[in-house]
């Protein structure tokens, strides 16, 4: 059968206690119709007490980050993400995705 969209296992912001969760870092897509659900269960993290890191990446869709390799606003966004994670776990990023990888000459 179907699965219930308020089934806190499916829909987590349907949880009724979101509390001692582990920090989030939630990023949502201007023009992904699932944005707005997005952002309230990033405001739900935060009202319940849990640490959360939430922005919204303006002119994209749901799903862009399949489109960094052909689209560079897309690969931007993906590159953004890679800092915030490579800071959140105290490692800085190597360097961002879509900059030119440095060959030596042989």
């Amino acid at each position: 059968g179907a699965a219930a969209h308020d089934d806190p296992d499916i829909a987590p912001i349907h949880d009724p206690d979101l509390r001692g969760l582990c920090p989030a870092l939630l990023m949502t897509a201007e023009l992904d119709p699932l944005r707005d659900e997005g952002e309230a269960y990033a405001a739900a993290l935060e009202r319940a007490g849990n640490r959360v890191i939430s922005w919204r990446e303006t002119g994209l869709t749901h799903g862009f980050v399949h489109l960094a390799p052909v689209a560079s606003v897309a690969q931007e966004a993906v590159d953004r993400l890679v800092v915030r994670v490579s800071s959140l776990l105290g490692e800085p990023a190597l360097r961002p995705v879509s900059a030119p990888a440095v060959v030596a000459d042989a």
